[in-house]
């Protein structure tokens, strides 16, 4: 799951918005999807990525999130872009 997470970030380094089935669909098998899936939960979990979607049955979009910190204000998160 730990290589799994490292590969995910390189590539929300690369986009900016990646969506959910485009990288379910990269999956060569049953197990590959399933550590897939854990390594997306734990990133969401650690709150390195955030995931939206727009409404029922729409496309689930991921994207990676900053974290700052400034003496004045603290930690504070930012979004790659302005969408979510």
């Amino acid at each position: 799951v730990e290589d799994k997470m490292k590969e995910l970030l390189d590539r929300f380094n690369n986009a900016n918005v990646i969506e959910f089935r485009s990288i379910i669909k990269e999956s060569e098998s049953k197990l590959e999807t399933v550590v897939t899936f854990l390594a997306l939960l734990e990133l969401i979990k650690l709150r390195v990525i955030i995931a939206y979607q727009e409404g029922n049955f729409k496309e689930i979009l991921m994207k990676r999130i900053l974290v700052f910190y400034t003496p004045m204000y603290g930690l504070y998160y930012k979004y790659l872009f302005s969408r979510f």
